[in-house]
This record gives structure tokens, sequence and C-alpha cells, in this order.
């Protein structure tokens, strides 16, 4: 029995070698042949091709893609370069501005420089003629002196100015204020004030605060005042006229025109 199993498998182990030795020789034979040959060559004739094509399409990609980049690349190198372009326009522009605000700013502290010599001149001469003036060595007063200001040219006189070179609208007023350069008239506003004076008209709160003061006492204590004081200016002059300006539209009893008691005397001196 054990002789019988053994054969039987050295009989399958042969079987199994022809057949594998059969299927070598077919398909030796079947290598050998022509027209697998030929079927062979084809096949890699056409898988060569497909390749060269598919790198073909492959490095046509790349070529396109390359050319695209440098596209970029070169628009970005000339954007670059107008950016330099302009910006050194631009440093250039600025420089040229600063140095022409730098010349302009020279030439204008030239010319400011210039006109305070010239001034400074003007002033030295009106100074110089101005002592000759007053020392009595020149019968006439500088030029500069004899403009006359006014704040209104176009409008009408003002007739308080006029009269008394007093108003009570200032240099706000409308109508026109002539200020000479010089005058032999020495103005000198609210320069005497008095308890019976401010109080002269009917006080608004307190109709009882001039019972106890007359005007007489008003009177005397402005003779005092008058005397002390033409002493005083004679020290500097012959007086020629001495005159008190009483403005009596002052006397209103309306409180909106009281503003104006600041002014209620002016004294105008003329000396020779």
């Amino acid at each position: 029995m054990g002789r019988h199993k053994e054969w039987r498998k050295i009989a399958k182990r042969e079987r199994r070698r022809r057949i594998r030795t059969l299927a070598a020789k077919q398909e030796e034979q079947l290598y050998n042949d022509e027209n697998f040959i030929k079927e062979q060559e084809l096949i890699e004739k056409l898988m060569i091709e497909q390749i060269e094509k598919s790198n073909k399409e492959e490095n046509e990609k790349w070529v396109l893609a390359e050319r695209v980049s440098l596209i970029q690349w070169l628009k970005l190198q000339r954007e670059k370069e107008r950016m330099l372009q302009q910006h050194l326009e631009e440093e250039a522009r600025r420089k040229l501005e600063w140095e022409l605000e730098q010349q302009k700013k020279k030439i204008d502290e030239e010319k400011i420089k210039a006109a305070q010599e010239e001034l400074k001149k003007k002033q030295e001469i009106f100074m110089e003629n101005l002592d000759k003036f007053l020392s009595g060595d020149a019968d006439e007063p500088p030029s500069e002196l004899k403009v006359i200001r006014e704040t209104r040219p176009s409008a009408e006189l003002c007739p308080f100015f006029f009269k008394t070179a007093c108003c009570r609208f200032g240099d706000q007023c409308s109508r026109n204020h002539q200020y000479p350069g010089i005058s032999k008239v020495l103005l000198a506003t609210n320069f005497y004030t008095h308890f019976g004076l401010s109080n002269a008209n009917s006080n608004e709160y307190d109709t009882d605060i001039m019972l106890e003061y007359e005007d007489s006492e008003t009177y005397t204590e402005f003779q005092d005042f008058f005397h002390d004081v033409i002493g005083e200016f004679e020290k500097f002059g012959k007086i020629t006229q001495f005159k008190i300006i009483y403005r009596s539209f002052c006397e209103n009893v309306s409180s909106y025109l009281r503003v104006l008691r600041f002014a209620r005397f002016a004294i105008i001196m003329r000396n020779t």
C-alpha cells in the first residue's frame, strides 16, 4: 500500500512537469511566430507614439506655462520700473519745489530785510525832521505828519467827531472820522470826572442821591481843577485857547443814552 502512494505521487509530479514543458514550448513557439512579433512591434510603436504625444503635450503645456510666467515677470518688472521712475520723478519734483520754496523764502527774507532797512532809514529821517521841527530849526513838520487818516473815506463826516473829536461808536461809526497826523490842538478826553457831573441826571434807582449836593459845589470844584490844570499845561508852552466842550446830549434822562457819560467833558488846548 505504501509503495502505491509513493508511485502516484511521482506520477503526478511527472505529469505537472510535462504540462509546464509543453506550455513553455507553446509560448516559445508563440513568441517566435512572425505575426506575433509584428503585433508586438506595432503595440510597442503605438505605445511609443502615445508616450511621445503625451510628452509633446506636456512639453507644450510647460512651454505655455513658462511663457505666461515670463510675460507676468516682464509685466511685473515693467511695473517696478514704472513705479521706480515715478518715485524718482516725485522725488525730483519735491526737491525742485523745496529749492524753489527756499529761493522764494530767501528772496522774501531779503525783501523783508530791505523793507526793514528802508523803514528804519525813513524812521531815522522822520525823527530827525521831527526834532528839527520841534526845536524850531524847520518851519514845516515832516511830510509823514501831514497825512490825514480816515476811517470811512467814502462816507460823510461824523458831525460829533468833527466838533469834539469824540464819538460814542468809535471807529465802528458808520460815518467818516478824520484823524490828522499832526495838529496844534491837544485833546484830552475824559480828563475830568466828578460825582456831581456823573449824577446830574435823575438816577433810575435812587432819585434822592443829589438832594444833599448842590450845583454850585460842582462848579466851584471844577474852577479849582481848571486853575490847577492851566498851571501844569503852561509849563510846556504858551496856551492860546483852553476850551471845555460840554456834550449836552449826555444829559438825556433815557438810560440807553447814558453810556455817553464817559465823555461828558473834553479839553481842547492850543499852544504856540
